[in-house]
């Protein structure tokens, strides 16, 4: 099973999907990233332009025959918006090699080209992070890993060279429709352009698989962080307050009283060099109040970053 898994491996943790710039300007569309228009292949409905584990098991795994495929990826009526979404469910079946379970994977593009650089579209634009909804749920504590990854390469010498990459694995339970967004790092040493960009998800990573693990992608974009997304963002910080600031000790108290449920956002704390130095989860639900607790960190000047479903939302933060 590890040779389906190569693509994952490079994922980063889990907190990384919480880091992105605003969602408002987006360049270009991911096709059908709404997820809404399906087609029958592989014996039942698949997600018109994307692949899903079905694809992948007929083009290389051969040690576990399943009679008419795993169909692990399914629509589902189930959306974030429109009128479907995809369920990518962790499935046990029963093979002549014993039990396995297998996941649930969801590739764009339309085309097998090897077992670690399935998928993709062509694509020359930059993009600042990808952005989607999801919904996470398990039997018990989700044992395994849900993950999402995107990766921009390069045709080089004939062959696919990674230029930008973003991922991230997560396990807590989403029961309502989630905002995730992954940030794309770009290598610095080269300023060529993508020409591919490949976008996955999978219910589930790990060797030890968990059967009943279902995650359900919706509303998938590209987003590009642009001076008219940078200038939305700069009118929703304006709302945000923090005190004391500056902070002798790190300990603030944020408040947002025209739109106090943006306060449940998730969010990040960037240092003065780039470096993500905290994160959170989003509330499960909204107060008047948050409390942000930077005590431990170096004194000095540090960004606020609340990733709202309006757009990012940005705070100076000085720490005495």
């Amino acid at each position: 099973m590890k040779i389906l898994f190569r693509m994952l491996s490079a994922l980063a943790t889990g907190a990384a999907l919480l880091a992105a710039p605003s969602a408002h300007a987006q360049t270009p569309a991911v096709p059908n990233g709404s997820l809404d228009t399906w087609v029958t292949r592989n014996g039942a409905e698949e997600p018109q332009g994307w692949q899903t584990f079905d694809d992948l098991y007929l083009f290389v795994i051969k040690q576990f025959p399943i009679t008419g495929g795993t169909h692990t990826t399914a629509k589902t009526a189930t959306a974030h918006s429109g009128a479907y979404a995809a369920q990518l469910q962790s499935i046990q079946f029963s093979t002549n090699t014993g039990p396995v379970v297998l996941p649930g994977y969801l590739f764009l593009g339309n085309a097998i080209v090897d077992q670690n650089l399935t998928g993709g579209i062509p694509y020359t634009a930059r993009p600042s992070s990808l952005q989607f909804y999801y919904k996470l749920a398990g039997t018990g504590a989700i044992a395994d890993s849900a993950a999402a990854q995107v990766i921009l390469t390069a045709t080089v010498g004939g062959q696919p060279v990674v230029v930008g990459f973003g991922g991230g694995y997560f396990t807590a339970t989403a029961t309502n429709f989630t905002l995730a967004n992954l940030p794309i790092s770009y290598d610095p040493t080269t300023s060529v352009a993508p020409d591919t960009v490949r976008i996955i998800f999978a219910s589930g990573v790990a060797d030890n698989l968990t059967a009943g693990t279902t995650l359900v992608v919706d509303d998938v974009v590209l987003v590009n962080n642009t001076v008219t997304a940078t200038r939305a963002s700069a009118d929703l910080s304006a709302g945000l307050g923090a005190y004391p600031n500056p902070s002798a000790g790190g300990a603030y108290t944020l408040s947002y009283p025209s739109e106090p449920a943006l306060l449940a956002a998730p969010l990040a704390v960037v240092d003065a060099t780039g470096r993500v130095v905290r994160r959170e989860s989003a509330l499960r639900a909204p107060a008047a109040t948050r409390a942000l607790d930077l005590r431990g960190l170096a004194g000095g000047l540090y960004t606020l970053q609340l990733f709202t479903d309006k757009g990012l939302i940005a705070k100076k933060l000085l720490v005495q």
